[in-house]
């Protein structure tokens, strides 16, 4: 490990490139296995009824929403953390040698802790994390349901790992594990680790997290290893079994969902119940949520090709069929409104 010398050019392009490829493929299988994922815990935990439809569809209405923007947006973490480890990362850490793998590792997980609590204590970031809380199940697709300018809540934290100089071909595998273990333990099909508890992140303990008792939301923070919750005081030893969400249904809008918290930050009004003067039918509104995710599958293949202007002019649209698909059916909303 020693002082970063200059770069050259050549390496750079080679390593934007490489990172814009790699992050591409996190999100295409991101994008897979989700759903894989989600059939196999719904066909497990039937019997404990662990699937909303309404819910579900929201939780996958707010990932899609997310890659939607991700690609027309360009928030590609993976392509601004080469950018700035390459050019401006204080240190040169070896990709070869295992104790990389292992700062790194640490490094990342701690840094997650650390934006995680203040997702949570700063308001504005609260606002914006607020949507992965929404939920009153707790399974998968709560675990991919987040903001739909999620990677906003991201990019603060990694930037000090680039400033550091670990290395992307490190973080981004790294990374990958890290995402798809967070995704793991949202489920209750699953519990304790029984020993492993001590150094690992269970579903017992997140479950805890996205508990809709106060008292749980600013507990058990950690990503994969537990030791920062126990070490900065954050742990809880509760168990949570029902009971999920911030006390009220998500509204059947993801675009309201997304702004309704910074509404009530600003002290306005939140928007009406997400319903419309002509709701869709069941088949119709499922269609529209297959045919959009259709979409989203293809515009992020080929999206990123295209300039900024046209790449916002498919995205909206594609927004708005999402939100449209969205809604709940007539029988749907009037069982929401007596409390179903």
């Amino acid at each position: 490990m020693h002082a970063v010398g200059a770069r050259i050019p050549a390496d750079h392009r080679r390593g934007t490139a490489a990172a814009d490829a790699e992050g591409m493929l996190f999100y295409l299988v991101a994008f897979s296995l989700g759903p894989v994922a989600m059939a196999v815990e719904a066909r497990l935990g039937k019997r404990l009824g662990v699937y909303r439809v309404a819910d579900t569809r929201g939780n996958l209405s707010q990932f899609l929403g997310e890659m939607i923007l991700t690609v027309a947006l360009r928030l590609d973490i993976f392509a601004l953390y080469t950018h700035v480890a390459s050019r401006i990362g204080l240190l040169h850490f070896s990709p070869r040698h295992v104790g990389t793998w292992v700062v790194a590792f640490l490094a990342m997980d701690f840094m997650y802790y650390v934006g995680h609590r203040c997702l949570h204590a700063v308001g504005a970031l609260w606002a914006l994390h607020t949507v992965h809380h929404q939920s009153e199940e707790y399974n998968f697709s709560v675990g991919i349901r987040g903001p739909w300018l999620s990677a906003l809540q991201t990019i603060p934290f990694m930037l000090p790992l680039a400033l550091l100089g670990l290395p992307p071909s490190v973080l981004v595998p790294l990374y990958v594990f890290h995402t798809v273990y967070k995704l793991v333990v949202h489920t209750r099909l699953l519990g304790s680790f029984g020993p492993l508890d001590a150094l690992l992140v269970s579903p017992r303990m997140h479950r805890v997290h996205h508990s809709a008792r106060r008292e749980h939301q600013d507990k058990n923070f950690g990503g994969v290893l537990s030791l920062w919750d126990r070490i900065f005081g954050t742990y809880s030893p509760d168990e949570a079994t029902e009971g999920f969400g911030l006390g009220h249904a998500p509204d059947a809008d993801p675009l309201a969902n997304n702004l309704e918290p910074f509404r009530a930050r600003l002290g306005r009004p939140a928007g009406g119940a997400g319903e419309t003067k002509r709701p869709l039918s069941q088949a119709v509104a499922w269609w529209c949520f297959g045919g959009t995710a259709a979409a989203t599958l293809a515009f992020m293949v080929y999206g990123p090709s295209l300039p900024l202007g046209y790449r916002l002019v498919l995205a909206l649209p594609l927004l708005g069929l999402l939100r449209l698909g969205n809604r709940p059916a007539p029988a749907e909303g009037a069982a929401r409104s007596a409390g179903a």
